[in-house]
Formats: structure tokens, C-alpha cells, sequence
């Protein structure tokens, strides 16, 4: 790949592990330290690197990356950055904590040399949140206590920028300064394209040519009969995905798709996630949805592992996403990352720009506004051939009963009825295939401003 000069763009570090920069503000304790110095990482050594920084290589942008003890701040033409990348759920991350768990405080971790830096404004401090929101973790006060924890700190806000992937980050800033008039305002604020970009720029480097379907390919097939009606693709068995999965077991959809699952379990503990806030009852209140959820998915978990594409669940196969189970299905259950919609807040990830790479129309189980937001990006969504009222919804109960009773409808349609709808839908998915290409070739900086 060629490489694409970027302003000689400088990130700074406070630490070095066997010849890695370690990423500013990973606490030395801790969960996500192992992670970084685990041996089996999942993806080549070019990619082993900090979300943003796996992005900005992935599409051949240059950068420098240097000891701030061994950096000459006042000697360099451009502003070094400091980056901060959010690699916890806010709920970790901003809390006052002690012991243990203060040490995964980001902030506790910035070395006194570069705050110090900072201040001076020798230093540009760059925070990425380009994680999932938890459950509560995009409240209209976030900035707000990002605020409180950098004046904790004495950080100058004007020196810090603000990158997030949520889909409604930028409306949560506005809504907050508008609500907050005393704050003080950030340098900057930016939502980043990271799974859109990442789909396209990061993971496709692992598929060969032929893995990848075409639209060429897609309207050849156009009449052919797939021997499954959907694919739904499953790492973590999250209380959205458990409904959805105990419900086709209920049914009696099971073998009609394609299921990913892993056994629930091990590194899929569901009490997991009833510690994030985010278990069956934290989001659902509807009896027959905790039912589809518990007593049907205990059911349904007695045949996990499913298995669709990549041979561990445990690993993060984003990558191995090939067209085979595309080519083989008619439609996607995208059962999205986060699905409960506290104030709106929404989050796309790799899963509908992995269906739209494929020409595959989809039905959303993810938050309240999910499809506004792709539309609001320029793509199109497959209304009224699929009915998607449901997005609508922001009831957790009512929109989860809008999305099984169009999935039920949709699998029950016959092979016939199918083809028919994919040649009404070729529009949309020829389109969709060809915005998203063309948004690769924007040049990254546009989402990066001020750097």
C-alpha cells in the first residue's frame, strides 16, 4: 500500500514494552494489559496497535511514535499529540476509584512530565472513544465529567480533542454545552467513522479477492435459490441477542438460518454482562421476552457452539468474514453491539457495512434511530419492502416485538416470493455497495480535525 504523507503527524508516549510504545494512559494492572502483551493476538504484527493507530496504518498513513523523555517539544514544526484511546466503558473509566480498579483510570496513568506538557500547550491531548457506549455511558453529562476529571487534572480544555464513534456523539456534546453553558468548551469534537472506515480499510487486508462478493457477482445470482433464508452473526450472547436467539429457537427457525453462537460460558459468562447493566431484565421488562431469553435460550445454548465462517467464537474473526455465507442466505439479523437506547444513543458497528459489502439486505436488532443514522450517512435502508417502522421505536419491549414479527414474516416467505424481493431491493443494494466504496476515499484527516 502506498504510504500517504499526513502532516508529520507525532504521537508521544510515556512507556516502552519489549519495543512496543504501550498505549498512553493502559494501566500497568489490569485486564487490558495482558491483552496488549498477549502473544496471540488475532491479527498480524502491522496491526497490533491501538484501535485508531491499526486505522491509520491499515490505510497507509504515516506517523511517528517516540518517548516523550526522548522528544524535543519545542524543536518540532508540528504539535506533537498525545493520545489518549479509550480502551474501557466509561463506566471504568470516569468514576473515582481506589486500590485495583483506580489504577485502569486513564488519566491516572498520564505521566507528570506530559501534563505538564499539555498545559504549556507543547502537547495536543487527543481522547478516542472508539468503544461501544455502555449502557449508561452516553448520558447527556458525559462531557461533562470528561470535563470535571481533565479540570481534576488541571488539563486545559481548549487543548484537548474529542474523537468518538457513536453515531450521535457530536448531538450529545451540543446537547450538553447548550444544557451547560458554564462548562467549558473542548477543542474539538468529532465522530469517527471507525468501523465504517475499519471494515473496508482494516479487516478486508485479510480476505483474498474471491472471498469478497461483487455486484457483477450479485446479479448473476440473482435467481438463485439459497438453500437458508438468514444469517446472524453472534460473538457474545448479550441480552438482545439471547431474546432474539431463544425466540428462533421457540419458532422453530433454527435450521432455517445461518446462526453463529458460543457457548455460554467461560470467557461468555452471562453474569458478565448483568454487571455492565446490561442483563435481560436491566433492558427488557415484557415477561415473554425474558422468557425467549432465559428459559428458551437455556434451549437453544444446549446445541452451541453454532458455528458459520470461523472456527473459535472466542477470537475476534471480524476479519473472516467471507462471502460464503452471504452468497447462501437471503437476509441478515444484524444483532448489533448495543441495543438498549438510553437517550437516543446509537452505535453502528463492522455488522451492517459487512452486509452492505456483501449486497445483503437487513433487518437491524440494535438501538432506537440505528437505520436513521446509516441514512444520515447516505445510505439507503430497504423500506417499504421491509418494514422498518421499527426503528422508530424507542421502546426496548415494543421495538424487539416490531423487529421478530418482520424476521418472522420475512423467514416465512417462500424461495419464490424471495427472488422477487431481491430483484425489487437490487437498487438499493448496488447503491449501498457503491457509497460505501466511495466514502473509503475520503480522505481520513477530514475526520480528524485540528490534528
Amino acid at each position: 500500500m502506498t504510504t500517504v504523507k499526513y502532516a508529520d503527524l507525532h504521537f508521544v508516549y510515556d512507556r516502552v514494552y519489549e519495543g512496543r510504545h504501550v498505549p498512553n494512559g493502559l494501566a500497568s494492572r489490569g485486564p487490558m494489559w495482558q491483552r496488549f502483551i498477549r502473544e496471540d493476538v488475532e491479527y498480524a504484527e502491522r496491526y497490533c496497535k491501538t484501535p485508531l493507530l491499526a486505522l491509520l496504518e491499515a490505510e497507509g498513513i504515516s506517523y511517528r511514535q517516540t518517548l516523550l523523555s526522548e522528544t524535543a517539544l519545542d524543536e518540532q514544526a508540528v504539535t506533537p499529540v498525545y493520545l489518549l484511546e479509550m480502551l474501557y466503558s466509561f463506566r471504568v473509566w470516569l468514576p473515582q476509584r481506589s486500590g485495583e480498579s483506580f489504577a485502569l483510570n486513564p488519566f491516572a496513568q498520564i505521566s507528570k512530565e506530559a501534563i505538564e506538557a499539555i498545559r504549556a500547550g507543547r502537547l495536543k491531548l487527543v481522547i478516542t472513544h472508539l468503544k461501544r457506549p455502555e449502557r449508561n455511558g452516553y448520558q447527556w453529562d458525559m462531557f461533562a465529567r470528561v470535563l470535571s476529571r481533565l479540570h481534576e487534572f488541571s488539563i486545559p480544555p481548549e487543548q484537548v480533542l474529542f474523537f468518538g464513534c457513536g453515531e450521535d456523539f457530536a448531538e450529545h456534546y451540543r446537547a450538553t454545552v447548550e444544557r451547560r453553558p458554564d462548562l467549558p468548551r473542548l477543542k474539538g469534537v468529532a465522530k469517527f467513522p471507525y468501523f465504517e472506515r475499519g471494515w473496508h480499510s482494516y479487516f478486508r487486508h485479510y480476505l483474498a479477492h474471491d472471498q469478497i462478493y461483487t455486484p457483477v457477482e450479485s446479479r448473476e445470482e440473482i435467481a438463485r435459490i439459497r438453500p437458508k433464508k438468514y444469517l446472524n452473526f453472534n460473538r457474545e450472547p448479550r441480552a438482545h441477542r439471547r431474546v432474539v436467539a431463544g425466540w428462533l429457537y421457540k419458532k422453530g427457525f433454527i435450521d432455517q438460518g445461518l446462526t453463529s453462537f458460543p457457548v455460554p460460558g467461560g470467557e461468555f459468562d452471562l453474569t458478565k454482562f448483568d454487571e455492565y447493566g446490561e442483563g435481560v431484565r436491566d433492558i427488557f421488562r415484557d415477561q415473554q421476552l425474558v422468557g425467549f431469553a432465559e428459559g428458551d435460550f437455556a434451549g437453544f445454548a444446549k446445541s452451541t457452539p453454532y458455528l458459520v465462517d470461523a472456527p473459535d467464537l472466542l477470537k475476534l474473526h471480524i476479519s473472516w468474514c467471507t462471502k460464503a455465507p452471504f452468497r447462501d442466505t437471503y437476509f441478515s439479523i444484524l444483532t448489533e453491539r448495543l441495543y438498549f437506547s438510553e437517550n437516543g444513543q446509537a452505535l453502528l458497528t463492522s455488522k451492517a457495512f459487512k452486509a452492505m459489502s456483501n449486497m445483503h439486505p437487513f433487518v437491524m436488532v440494535g438501538a432506537h434511530r440505528s437505520l436513521h443514522f446509516l441514512r444520515e450517512m447516505g445510505y439507503r435502508t430497504f423500506s417499504p419492502m421491509i418494514d422498518e417502522r421499527y426503528d422508530l421505536e424507542p421502546n426496548s419491549d415494543k421495538r424487539m416485538w416490531m423487529i421478530l414479527n418482520e424476521i418472522e414474516r420475512l423467514i416465512r416467505l417462500s424461495d419464490e416470493e424471495w427472488l422477487h424481493l431481491l430483484a425489487s431491493l437490487m437498487p438499493v443494494l448496488e447503491y449501498n455497495y457503491q457509497h460505501l466504496s466511495e466514502r473509503q476515499t475520503v480522505p481520513l484527516q477530514r475526520y480528524l480535525p485540528g490534528l
